[in-house]
């Protein structure tokens, strides 16, 4: 009984964000929110960013500033990612048995910064 109750309130309490707007349509004009499926929302991702920003010519893609980086540093890939704040992309990389933390920036494709030793 218990066990149906708790059903009934989480259907209820869904109906109502979907009556009253609480859950974005496909439609939804609020900045930062998408619908996806079954009418979630989700706020803008880093990744998202950066995919508008390479497609509209602002930043050079991932794999244009991972090609500057292994032209430069020979090695195995570890980790990669983008600060959207900065501009800049991240790159953790294995070469010559050094581990290397290489900023990129994501408008000129420079390198901005090279640490090495990080973890």
């Amino acid at each position: 009984m218990k066990r149906q109750s708790t059903i009934f309130a989480t259907l209820l309490a869904l109906t109502w964000l979907i009556t009253s707007g609480g859950i974005a349509s496909a439609n939804d004009d609020r900045p930062g929110l998408l619908a996806g499926s079954l009418g979630s929302t989700y706020a803008r991702s880093d990744q998202d960013d950066a995919r508008d920003a390479v497609r509209s010519g602002q930043y050079i893609s991932m794999e244009q500033a991972l090609s500057t980086v292994r032209s430069r540093y020979p090695g195995r890939l570890l980790d990669a990612g983008f600060n959207r704040r900065a501009g800049v992309y991240n790159i953790k990389m294995l070469s010559e048995g050094e581990v290397l933390l290489v900023a990129v920036d994501a408008r000129s494709g420079s390198i901005m910064n090279v640490r090495r030793g990080g973890r």
